[in-house]
């Protein structure tokens, strides 16, 4: 069975929470350049955004 909607949108959260501090700390060691970070978080941001937007044009289309 394929994850809900909303446990989905937990996990890109979870993710983006996770990926804040290991980038952080990459780019503090200089494995990772800021400008890397900055973009794959905006990335991960937008699929987070995604997620939130599909949810609530659901939840419209089901009170319609």
């Amino acid at each position: 069975m394929s994850p809900s909607l909303d446990e989905q949108i937990e996990c890109v959260e979870r993710e983006l929470k996770l990926r804040e501090g290991v980038y952080q700390r990459l780019v503090w060691q200089r494995r990772m350049t800021s400008s890397c970070a900055i973009r794959e978080l905006t990335r991960m941001r937008a699929v987070l955004e995604t997620l939130q937007r599909v949810k609530a044009e659901s939840e419209v289309k089901h009170v319609a």
